[in-house]
């Protein structure tokens, strides 16, 4: 018995070797004729109890990893976990810091569609004051020469900076604040700076909507309020003021922003514009409020809406009596006007301005797309959308001010 219980031992001591113990080499080393029974009990269960704390250490760090990687994945448990088991992790693999744990759990949402994104996209670009210095800059900058001027740096100039921008949000998939912090800490200012920015722009914006809704409210009268001059109190005649200038202007002044005589006498809040104002807000939050699918399809119709709106309204301009006069002024070509440098600044302003370049709102709105999305193309049709909108409504502004010439110079005549 103790022959066979020294040969067990050297056999055991042999495949503990694998482990590397000192230890166990110890009871390799062990002569055959100092053996006893009682020691090479001892020794079966000191390695049994190793062999228990490896596989427990093993099925722990196995957790872990998994954790760490799948947090849905069930634990495996039974004859399966067996094969599992035997591969090594080391601990400091497992270890996984807090904060990379909480940008795990954080998802951002997708748009629903590429066609949502891109008008997202372009509605964002297509705002009335953008579209107003356009034509505010072509009629005082050469005429067509602007166009080409414009067109130029929009290729050079505004859509390298699109595609820029349109990328590191897709990218990174964070904000504009986010973006600025993960180029440097020390940058992370230039985000909040702009988010300020957005701020204030979205407080002016939100004012012209409330003069947008509050237009339309008087739009359902019959007739418009805006196409003859109000009467007197005592209806003996119309008001000298208003007489003075035309209906449209009196109704703008006096009647929609109730302007002070200057501007020094400031005077009291406008309540017909408060309504829509805090309509304006309301449907802005609730907007927000919803997601960006209720976004996506809220920018659906807002933007397809105001191209139709557009087209109306520049077949409608065109009608007018004296538009020819405008359309004709907006073809007039100054070539010397070609080297003016405070033109070429005027259209790069102005390509930087109609983009909405530098606000952060491209970066967040790109930041909702996939990474595997072409930024490319995306930056070329907004600009090109960007470029058609402003070309629809240069000819209605034109035929508008052909029409109010000519209207001013009957009343003068008159």
């Amino acid at each position: 018995m103790v022959t066979e219980a020294q040969a067990s031992g050297v056999s055991l001591g042999k495949v503990s070797s694998v482990e590397s113990s000192p230890e166990d080499h110890a009871l390799e080393n062990k002569g055959t004729g100092t053996w006893s029974l009682t020691a090479w009990v001892s020794e079966v269960q000191a390695f049994e109890a190793r062999a228990v704390r490896a596989q427990a250490w093993e099925t722990q760090a196995f957790e872990a990893q998994s954790r760490a990687s799948h947090p849905k994945v069930t634990p495996v448990t039974g004859a399966a976990a067996a094969p599992v088991l035997r591969q090594r992790f080391l601990p400091e693999k497992v270890q996984v810091p807090e904060e990379e744990k909480s940008e795990l759990l954080i998802t951002r949402p997708f748009w629903s569609n590429k066609a949502e994104y891109l008008l997202a996209q372009v509605g964002y670009t297509m705002r009335p004051a953008s579209l107003w210095s356009f034509c505010y800059l072509w009629l005082h900058s050469g005429g067509g020469i602007f166009l080409i001027i414009y067109i130029f740096l929009l290729f050079l100039i505004g859509i390298p900076l699109l595609f820029l921008e349109m990328t590191a949000g897709q990218s990174m998939r964070q904000g504009n604040i986010g973006v600025w912090k993960a180029i440097n800490p020390w940058t992370g200012g230039i985000g909040y700076t702009s988010l300020m920015v957005c701020f204030i722009n979205g407080l002016f914006l939100n004012v012209v909507t409330a003069w947008i809704l509050f237009y339309l409210s008087q739009s359902f009268q019959f007739p418009v309020p805006w196409e003859k001059c109000p009467l007197l109190e005592n209806a003996s005649g119309f008001d000298p003021e208003c007489a003075r200038t035309t209906p449209s202007l009196y109704f703008w002044y006096r009647m929609t922003l109730k302007a002070s005589d200057s501007i020094e006498s400031i005077g009291p809040p406008v309540l017909s514009l408060t309504l829509p104002l805090f309509v304006s807000l309301c449907l802005l939050g609730a907007f927000m409020l919803k997601g960006l699918k209720w976004t996506g399809k809220v920018m659906c119709v807002l933007v397809s809406t105001s191209g139709l709106i557009m087209l109306y309204l520049v077949v409608r301009s065109i009608m007018l009596e004296g538009a020819v006069f405008g359309l004709h002024y907006m073809t007039v070509v100054k070539i010397s006007t070609i080297a003016d440098a405070s033109i070429w600044h005027g259209a790069g302003n102005q390509v930087l301005c109609s983009l909405g370049l530098g606000f952060g709102s491209i970066v967040s709105i790109a930041s909702h797309m996939e990474s595997s999305n072409s930024c490319l193309s995306d930056a070329v049709i907004v600009a090109l959308a960007n470029l058609v909108s402003m070309m629809l409504v240069t000819p209605f502004i034109f035929s508008v001010l052909g029409f109010w010439a000519t209207q001013l110079t009957h009343h003068c005549n008159a």
